[in-house]
């Protein structure tokens, strides 16, 4: 088993003959190497950080309604999105909204809007 700097991570994800497990022993990823497997877990980390950076409010409940006027977030002030960092952790979060469609309708005119349509998944 690889170690884990992050107690939070070590917690979430271990990698186990290269294979990215979850906590429960789901596994994440089947991988060809060690190497592999040390690169989703990374990518998995760095979603969590961004999950963790939105959850924390990015934006003050006042900032929220003031993009929301602006159209650069959701009339509830959910998923604003002012830059392409924005852009990037709406679309983690999308399928988590109230209205999973109407969010990624939002997203997709915030990425054209932001010249930024290539980050939108082909599966939306």
């Amino acid at each position: 088993m690889v170690e884990v700097d992050n107690p939070i991570m070590e917690k979430l994800w271990s990698i186990e003959d290269n294979r990215v497990i979850r906590f429960d022993g789901t596994l994440v990823k089947a991988c060809a190497s060690l190497e592999e497997a040390e690169v989703k877990l990374t990518e998995l980390e760095q979603g969590l950080a961004s999950i963790d950076r939105v959850l924390a409010g990015s934006y003050n409940t006042q900032e929220r309604r003031d993009l929301a006027k602006k159209g650069q977030a959701l009339p509830d002030g959910s998923f604003p999105i002012v830059n392409v960092q924005d852009l990037k952790d709406a679309i983690k979060l999308a399928g988590r909204g109230k209205d999973p469609e109407k969010a990624r309708a939002f997203i997709k005119k915030r990425a054209k809007e932001l010249n930024s349509e290539g980050l939108i998944p082909d599966t939306w």
